[in-house]
């Protein structure tokens, strides 16, 4: 036996180990492929159930689909029907469009069969869609939904079936497959074990030539199923609705598409995360209100429900429901919409709602108070009216005038509230800007509101900042109206001798501007926080009971806001229930040109005056202490009758020149105390009283007692300075406290006055007699405008009637300002009417007049307009066209008799102020009165049927009534022009009309044979 070399042995042993080794490794690759196409066969089952799963997904859609269209049925919301069955029907086109594809390249004979069942259960199924769709549209709901409850359970149950009978048919198939594996992989292994003996290197390059034959139709059944799983995918993220399936025991997330990964800003990875982590903030368990266990419970139905998710802020609509996955394992799978912004529209209907009727009751309480407000005094007008009528007792026709005085003044100012809340409601309110007097104004205000104080024996203070500026510019009227409103507020809800203060400082100054704050505070029934959330509310008050119980419109506070605003200024309350308030505002003014301060008289030595105030009141004494303090005066202040008695004693050898004293006081009357003042100080020393606003009652008696003068509480600086300068015999040529009228020099000027009535003309002469200023009449507003026109440098200021025959005054006005004549747009137009709310002063504005003065004319108010508009100068005076009358009748003495008896027909002492007590030409106008004649016209007229015309004539007979103080002529006047006005039938008041001027002529001709008047 021939031998090889060792070193040949030695290459072909290598090389056969060499080749041993490679087919070795060869056979083993081949055997690990072997098994690996073994461990496939559990793939290739799962990737052949991954259609069944689609359309078990498919089939878990449409029955949600079928319940959401069952539910929008029973809303009936067509808009929401149309919308959600397109998206049915776009959703069943994807679907139909998969089952093709898949069917068409991967079924066998006998699947192919099952799939056309199953294509003709679901193009069923779209004809059931379609129906309903068409019973919806045609607005046949009742058939709808039977349909919907006859067929879709069926319907569904069949498309569930021809799953069921798909999936038999597919495990059937994948158990052949996994046979057919095993047999195909065992010769496969005896071939790779034959080829490994014979040749290692052949056998495991056929091996794994073999396992790449088998294994490559594997791996293309698994990239086509992978294909249909991204199909699977894309269709679940392009629903515009959040969707997430969840295993329903341990909450760990499987899916989530890709708009609720936008939605919630999650990341791709989500894996072993619960649906509570990441759907939910602040979570460390399931949510309590997580629907799995109810779907656990009862699997086979739906779960629908609404959240509002804690990590998103939003609101959700939920439909929950359990599928099968894809090895058939049960999961949670949850369907969301977003209706946030359906909550919220109905959240702002809710609201709007709310507002709407508590609006609507606020304003039906209101209507409910003003109904009470406004006949309550109509109703005290009327009783006492018909009273004091039949009465024979003066003093009850006095009683009778004093209570209808007082309650046509409570309905002017629930009328005024009426109609300033109208103005602010149409954004029409606004501020009329003058300068004005703070200090007269504040005791105007007090002259108010002090009889109300008196009568529940209330203690009244003011107190005031010696830095006020003495006038400001501002709003006077409505400044006043503010302020009188607190007060009243505060004086209706303190109890009897309660406490009011009335505070005004002076809180900065600059660039010629000050805030001022005032404060009402009061130690009455308080205010709850509750109720001060709706204090300044407008028709609301801040208990309902109040209007019950004080009365009110419940308009004052909203107003006096209002106006607070327009002066660039707050207001605001400090309150407690049972505690009393405190009304606070601040506003901005400016300071007035005209700064007179109440000065004490320099002819007054300080070094020796003494004074001394008592008072029960410790605010009234630190107020005494506070003024004579400003003014430089050492005073004294003691709290009843027997401190100030040792106190006057104990100063015997410097006794007190002048000592206040307060009428009321506990322990001795102000009287009592001045009789024992006057023991112990003799005849020198001067004792003021301070008392109530009418101290008429007590004067006599007071004087006996040696009281020298009288100060009406609320104490004003310039009140105690008047006083004081008084008592020490200095003369005092302007009191804040008491109009003076002054003879004015007029001479140098000439009026034009457009005034249609007789009396009216007259009376005005006589007014203007002793100014010395000329005057041109016109008898209507035609003739006013012709006489301007000719003569337009004539003329320093133009009185203006409004309601004139021809032409009235706001045309007039109006023709006036648009002469082409640069004096036309200069001289200064009043009107002068009856008409004397703010929106006829406004309308006056508005025509081209300067200002406005009522009638009656006010002998006061006039001489301030002339003073206003016809400032002193050294011009000569154009020739007069009006002279001075004469009345050549004799008449008796002025012996001042008494006219009661002529009320309420003929108010003999309101006729005669207005005249300046002119007795000559008040008897002499009254005996040429020509109201009768006035009376017949405004009859014919309503007889006619001419409303209007009857209407200016009524307004002319009201003025020339009211001038001459026949007043109940001018009230049923002033009931024609309204309602012939408003275009109501006045033929009923005719009667009425004719018995008052009868009435009124028997008492004028009573009244001039009295007087002596022929």
């Amino acid at each position: 036996m021939q031998t090889l070399p060792a070193n040949l042995s030695r290459k072909l042993l290598w090389r056969f180990c060499l080749v041993a080794a490679v087919s070795l490794l060869v056979g083993i690759v081949g055997i690990v492929n072997i098994l690996r196409l073994q461990n496939m066969d559990s793939d290739l089952y799962q990737y052949q159930a991954l259609p069944l799963l689609k359309l078990r997904v498919i089939n878990g859609c449409f029955e949600q689909n079928r319940v959401h269209l069952r539910d929008m049925v029973l809303e009936n919301d067509p808009a929401k029907i149309a919308s959600y069955i397109h998206e049915l029907k776009k959703n069943s086109n994807k679907i139909d469009y998969s089952m093709q594809t898949f069917a068409a390249s991967q079924l066998t004979e006998v699947e192919k069969k099952e799939f056309a069942y199953f294509s003709n259960v679901l193009e069923n199924f779209n004809l059931y869609r379609n129906q309903v769709a068409t019973l919806c549209a045609a607005g046949n709901k009742e058939l709808a939904f039977k349909v919907m409850v006859n067929d879709g359970p069926r319907l569904s149950a069949n498309f569930a079936k021809a799953i069921d009978r798909l999936s038999l048919l597919k495990e059937q198939a994948g158990r052949q497959a996994v046979e057919e594996n095993k047999r195909r992989a065992q010769a496969a292994m005896a071939v790779m074990v034959l080829l490994l003996v014979l040749a290692g290197f052949a056998a495991a390059r056929f091996g794994m030539a073999i396992a790449r034959m088998l294994s490559a139709p594997l791996e293309a059944e698994k990239q086509q199923l992978s294909s249909s799983l991204a199909v699977l995918q894309r269709l679940l993220n392009g629903l515009d609705a959040c969707l997430y399936v969840s295993d329903p025991h341990t909450n760990k997330l499987l899916f989530i598409n890709d708009k609720m990964k936008r939605e919630f800003c999650l990341e791709d990875d989500i894996a072993a995360t619960t649906c509570w982590q990441v759907l939910q903030a602040g979570f460390t368990q399931r949510c309590d209100f997580c629907p799995v266990p109810q779907l656990l419970a009862n699997p086979d139905t739906p779960v629908t429900w609404e959240e509002h998710n804690t990590a998103t802020r939003k609101y959700y609509k939920n439909t929950d429901c359990i599928i099968e996955w894809l090895d058939g394992k049960k999961v949670h799978l949850q369907h969301s919409v977003d209706i946030t912004n359906l909550k919220s529209t109905e959240a702002s209907l809710t609201n709007a709602k709310l507002a709407a009727e508590s609006a609507s009751l606020a304003k039906s309480e209101f209507l409910s108070r003003m109904s009470h407000e406004m006949r309550t005094p109509m109703n005290a007008i009327i009783g006492m009216t018909n009273i004091a009528r039949t009465a024979k007792d003066q003093a009850k026709k006095e009683y009778c005038l004093e209570k209808i005085d007082q309650a046509s003044k409570h309905l002017l100012g629930v009328i005024n509230d009426i109609l300033d809340m109208s103005k602010i409601e149409a954004n029409k309110f606004e501020l009329y800007l003058h300068e004005f007097n703070l200090e007269s104004m504040l005791m105007n205000i007090m002259n108010v509101v002090t009889f109300r104080a008196e009568e529940k024996r209330q203690n009244l203070i003011v107190n005031l900042d010696p830095t006020l500026p003495f006038f400001i510019i501002s709003d006077e009227t409505r400044l006043s109206q503010v302020i009188t409103s607190l007060l009243s507020n505060a004086i209706k809800f303190t109890p009897n001798h309660g406490t009011i203060v009335l505070t005004v400082t002076k809180q900065e100054e600059a660039d010629n501007i000050s805030i001022l704050k005032i404060e009402v505070s009061d130690n009455g029934i308080g205010i709850s926080e509750e109720q001060q959330a709706r204090l300044f509310t407008s028709f609301e008050q801040a208990d309902g009971s109040i209007s019950r119980k004080y009365g009110g419109t419940g308009l004052g506070l909203a107003i006096s806001q209002k106006i607070v605003n327009l002066m660039d200024g707050s207001i605001w309350i400090e309150s407690k229930l049972d505690e009393g308030a405190k009304f606070s505002l601040t506003i901005k003014v400016k300071n007035g040109i005209s700064q007179q301060q109440p000065v004490l008289s320099k002819q007054i030595d300080k070094t020796s005056l003494r004074i001394l105030a008592v008072d029960d009141s410790p605010e009234t004494r630190d107020y005494f202490l506070h003024v004579m303090s400003a003014f430089g005066l050492a005073c004294d202040v003691a709290a009843n009758g027997q401190e100030a008695l040792a106190l006057i004693h104990a100063r015997q050898e410097a006794p007190y020149n002048i000592i206040f004293v307060d009428w009321l006081m506990p322990d001795i009357n102000g009287i009592d105390l001045s009789k024992k003042i006057k023991q112990l100080t003799g005849p020198n020393t001067v004792v003021i009283m301070i008392s109530v606003s009418d101290w008429s009652d007590i004067e006599k008696e007071a004087t006996a007692a040696g009281i020298s003068k009288f100060i009406a509480k609320p104490l004003f600086p310039s009140a105690i300075m008047n006083a004081i300068n008084e008592i020490m015999g200095v003369a005092v040529k302007d009191q804040t406290s008491q109009f003076q009228l002054q003879r004015h020099d007029f001479t140098a000027f000439s009026l034009l006055v457009a005034e249609d009535v007789d009396v009216n003309r007259e009376i005005l002469a006589s007014l203007l007699e002793d100014t010395g200023i000329a005057i041109d009449f016109a008898v209507d507003g035609a003739e006013a405008l012709d006489r301007f026109a000719r003569q337009p440098d004539a003329y320093s200021l133009i009185l203006m009637d409004v309601h004139m025959p021809k032409m009235n005054g706001y045309e007039t006005v109006r023709n006036i300002r648009s002469l082409p004549i640069a004096r036309a747009r200069q001289v200064p137009i009043i009107a002068m009417t009856a008409d004397v709310f703010r929106e006829d002063i406004e309308k006056c504005l508005e025509a081209g007049m300067n200002d406005h003065i009522g009638k009656p004319l006010d002998p006061e108010e006039l001489i301030t307009k002339l003073n206003k508009y016809l400032p002193p100068t050294e011009a000569p005076a154009p020739a007069r066209s009006y002279r001075p009358i004469t009345f050549p009748e004799r008449l008796p003495p002025d012996t001042s008799p008494d006219y009661t008896d002529l009320l309420p027909i003929l108010d003999v002492r309101a006729g005669l102020d207005r005249l300046m007590n002119n007795k000559k030409l008040y008897f002499t106008l009254l005996k040429n009165f020509t109201g009768q004649e006035i009376v017949a016209e405004i009859i014919s007229l309503i007889e006619t049927d001419e409303p209007v015309k009857a209407a200016n004539t009524a307004h002319a007979l009201k003025g020339a009534a009211a001038n001459l103080g026949l007043t109940e002529l001018s009230a049923i006047a002033a009931v024609i022009e309204i309602q012939a006005k408003n275009g109501i039938n006045v033929t009923q008041l005719t009667s009425s009309l004719t018995t008052t001027m009868d009435a009124t002529i028997i008492l004028i001709q009573k009244l001039l044979e009295r007087e002596g008047v022929r």
